[in-house]
């Protein structure tokens, strides 16, 4: 259901012609040019301020993992989700 959703988006978006991905793939894959062209950060160790050290940056990642699985936004997907999920979410971030 959510993939004709976003393939709807895509065919209703000006110039974006659709390829065999599955369209939530090319959808995220135009976000990330749309962002790099405006010059935004698409991962966080691209931030400013995100620290270089890997255990800082651990932490950080672990503290914010903590705090999403207490989100009421995450007892509303589709499959429920842990910690360890939500820290493996942002360590592909």
């Amino acid at each position: 259901v959510v993939e004709d959703r976003y393939e709807v988006l895509l065919k209703n978006t000006a110039g974006l012609t659709l390829d065999d991905s599955p369209p939530s793939e090319q959808l995220a894959q135009r976000m990330t040019h749309w962002l790099e062209q405006a010059g935004l950060a698409t991962t966080l160790p691209q931030l400013d301020r995100w620290p270089a050290s890997e255990s800082d940056s651990d932490s950080i990642l672990h503290t914010l993992a903590g705090g999403a699985i207490k989100q009421w936004t995450a007892g509303f997907n589709p499959r429920s989700v842990t910690e360890p999920d939500m820290l493996s979410l942002y360590k592909q971030a």
